[in-house]
């Protein structure tokens, strides 16, 4: 999970893809330092086929993952509208690929997964707008299934 949760983070460049927050920056509230939490859209417990794939992913401070009333836990039909409406290239990608199949124990398709998230050169990259207005790729190719739909 480390090698998704840092794509993830290098994807919305350390910010929070809801409310624009950079990780790191002082928290007015607080006076300590920001941090970013990467949170699986679909949970990666129940679907296997999105469980290391980037575009399954979206980072979020602290308040819009979990503690916030219209955050990605507390809230979950919020979140969903909000994905549709300001992400849905995302959404879209995700409820295409969210039912394909995979075998998490293959250590070929392991290895496809690990080599696809540390070469940012082979990822097919699309430019998605987040809510801050700024671009950022994320990856669109679903390269490293063996079965399912693909794009």
């Amino acid at each position: 999970m480390k090698l998704w949760t840092e794509r993830v983070h290098e994807l919305h460049d350390g910010m929070c893809a809801i409310c624009g927050k950079k990780h790191g920056a002082v928290d007015p509230d607080t006076g300590k330092p920001s941090y970013m939490n990467a949170h699986h859209i679909e949970p990666r417990a129940t679907c296997a086929a999105l469980r290391y794939d980037p575009m399954n992913g979206i980072l979020l401070c602290p308040s819009c993952h979990k503690f916030g009333r219209n955050s990605a836990h507390k809230g979950s039909i919020w979140f969903i509208t909000w994905l549709m409406n300001n992400r849905k290239d995302q959404y879209d990608y995700i409820m295409l690929h969210r039912d394909d199949t995979v075998n998490v124990n293959d250590r070929a398709y392991l290895d496809k997964v690990e080599e696809m998230l540390k070469s940012i050169p082979s990822f097919k990259e699309k430019m998605v707008t987040c809510t801050t207005g700024k671009c950022i790729a994320v990856n669109l190719g679903h390269e490293i299934y063996g079965s399912g739909s693909s794009s």
